[in-house]
C-alpha cells in the first residue's frame, strides 16, 4: 500500500510532536480555543452521549502540548462508555505520545555521564516554549542511567505502537469521521500556524489554547474533517505494525556496556573486531530481550489478510488504476490505496510469505551463491546471544564467518559462511581476517 496523506502523516507524527518542538518566533495573530467540558458532564444526557461528546472535545486538544489533557478526557469518556469508538481510537493512539512521561528529567543521569551529552539535554530543555508540553516532558524523576534503562524506555514507546495496532485490528470495519483541529492543519485557510501551541486548564473543567499563527498564502486544501473505513483501518494497522517491528527488532538484543565503549576515545581508531572484543566483555551484551521474533508471524499474517482484502476491492480503492488526488476524495488515505505491482506478482510474494511463515524452505540467491533459508526457524528459535556466534571480521570491519553456519537452523545447508565470505571481500582484497574469542 503506497502513500500517505496529509492528513495520515498528522495522525502518525503526533507521537513524535509530543517529545519535542522548535522554537519559532511569532509573527502576527494569536490563535485562541477554548474547551469546555464541564458543561458536559453536568448536562442530563445518556451516559453514552456524554462519551461522544468527550470524546469530541478531547480531538481538538490534539496539539503538541493539548495531548496531554486530551487523554485525561478521554478517560472520563470511557468512563462513561467503555465502547465508545472515537474515544477508544485516540486513547489508543496516545499510549506511545504518553509513555515519553518525564523523559528529559528522568534522562539526566545518563546524560551526565558525558559531558556534551549533558549539554545538549540542557539546550534543549532551555530552548523549549515554557508551557505544558515542557512541564510535561520535565515531569518525572532522574532514573535512567544506562543502557537497560535506555531500552526499557523504547519498550514503552514501542507498546504503545502495539495499543494502537491492537486497537485497528479489533475494529477493521470502523467507519467514524475525524476532526483535525484548526492547530494540526490550516485546513485550507489562507494561513497556516506555527509550530507552537500552549494547552493548558483554566479550572472548571475549562481548557484553552492558545497558538501563535502567521499569515502565509497556500495552496493547502486538506480537509478540517476526514472519514475512516475499513481500508484506511488496514493502511493505519499495517503502517502501525511497521514502526512497532521495527522499533523491536532495533531493541532486540541488549545493548549493555555500549554507551561506555562508544564514548572510549581510545577506541575510535580501533578494527571493528576489537570493538566487538570490548563489547563482548559485558555479559549481558546480546543478549535477547524481547519476543519480536515470535510476533512477527502473526504481524506476516495480519498483512497477508489486509493485502488480500485490498486486492478483491481494489476498484473502489483506486478507481482510476493510479493514485489521484481526488481518489478517495473526504478519506484518510485520499490519494487512493493503489498496487503498482501486478495482482499476479502480488499474489505470489503472498504465497512466498506464506510459505516462509508455515516453515517451508525458501530458495534464494545471496550474490552469486543459490541456497536455501528457512526463515520460521529463526523465528521460532531465535540466537539467544550474539556473542555465541563468535563473529570473525575482516580489514574491513565486515563479518566473514560465523560459529553456527546454519544460523540455528535458518540456513539448513550450513553455507552461511560461504554468503558471509563474498560479501565480505574489501575492496584492496586485504582480507586478513581476525577471529574473536
Amino acid at each position: 500500500m503506497k502513500s500517505i496523506s496529509s492528513s495520515a502523516a498528522i495522525i502518525l507524527s503526533l507521537g513524535l510532536l509530543a517529545s519535542c518542538v522548535e522554537e519559532k518566533t511569532s509573527k502576527s495573530l494569536m490563535g485562541k480555543k477554548e474547551v469546555d467540558i464541564n458543561t458536559i458532564l453536568e448536562s442530563k444526557e445518556s451516559d453514552s452521549s456524554k462519551a461522544e461528546k468527550l470524546a469530541l472535545a478531547a480531538e481538538q486538544l490534539l496539539t503538541p502540548s493539548g495531548f496531554i489533557y486530551a487523554d485525561m478526557i478521554l478517560d472520563q469518556a470511557l468512563k462513561l462508555d467503555p465502547k465508545n469508538k472515537r474515544a477508544g481510537l485516540y486513547k489508543s493512539f496516545l499510549a506511545g505520545s504518553l509513555a515519553t512521561k518525564g523523559i528529559l528529567a528522568r534522562v539526566k543521569p545518563l546524560a551526565e555521564k558525558d559531558p556534551e551529552a549533558k549539554k545538549k539535554l540542557e539546550e534543549i530543555i532551555s530552548k523549549m516554549q515554557e508551557g505544558s508540553l515542557k512541564k510535561f516532558l520535565l515531569d518525572g524523576k532522574p532514573e535512567i542511567k544506562n543502557e537497560k534503562d535506555v531500552q526499557a524506555f523504547a519498550d514503552s514507546v514501542i507498546n504503545g505502537f502495539g495499543q494502537f495496532r491492537q486497537f485497528l485490528k479489533a475494529n477493521k470495519n470502523l467507519e467514524i469521521e475525524l476532526n483535525v483541529n484548526d492547530y494540526m492543519t490550516s485546513s485550507g485557510r489562507s494561513y497556516s500556524y506555527s509550530s507552537y501551541c500552549n494547552t493548558y486548564p483554566t479550572g472548571n473543567g475549562n481548557y484553552e489554547t492558545n497558538c501563535s499563527t502567521y499569515e502565509e498564502e497556500s495552496s493547502n486544501t486538506t480537509p478540517s474533517k476526514f472519514s475512516l473505513n475499513r481500508a484506511d483501518i488496514e493502511g493505519l494497522q499495517h503502517i502501525t505494525a511497521g514502526y512497532q517491528i521495527y522499533g523491536s527488532l532495533l531493541n532486540s538484543y541488549s545493548l549493555s556496556g555500549a554507551i561506555g565503549v562508544a564514548k572510549n576515545a581510545a577506541n575510535r581508531d580501533k578494527p571493528t573486531s576489537q570493538i566487538w572484543k570490548e563489547l563482548a566483555r559485558d555479559a549481558d551484551f546480546g543478549k535477547l530481550r524481547n519476543d519480536v521474533f515470535a510476533r512477527i508471524p502473526e504481524l506476516g499474517t495480519d498483512a497477508i489478510i489486509g493485502v488480500r482484502w485490498a486486492l478483491s476491492v481494489q476498484k473502489q480503492l483506486c478507481p482510476s488504476g493510479v493514485e489521484t488526488s481526488d481518489s478517495r476524495p473526504g478519506m484518510l488515505f485520499g490519494k487512493g490505496i493503489c498496487f503498482k505491482q501486478p495482482t499476479t506478482d502480488l499474489e505470489k510474494t503472498l504465497e512466498f510469505v506464506e510459505l516462509a511463515l508455515q516453515g517451508q524452505k525458501i530458495p534464494v540467491r545471496l550474490g552469486s551463491i543459490d541456497t536455501e533459508i528457512i526463515p520460521q526457524a529463526i523465528l521460532s528459535n531465535p540466537v539467544k546471544d550474539l556473542k555465541t556466534l563468535k563473529p570473525v571480521f575482516n580489514n574491513c570491519g565486515k563479518i566473514a564467518a560465523v560459529a553456527d553456519e546454519t544460523l540455528n537452523g535458518l540456513f539448513p545447508n550450513a553455507d552461511l559462511n560461504d554468503a558471509l565470505s563474498e560479501s565480505a571481500n574489501c575492496p584492496d582484497q586485504m582480507n586478513a581476517n581476525f577471529e574473536v574469542e
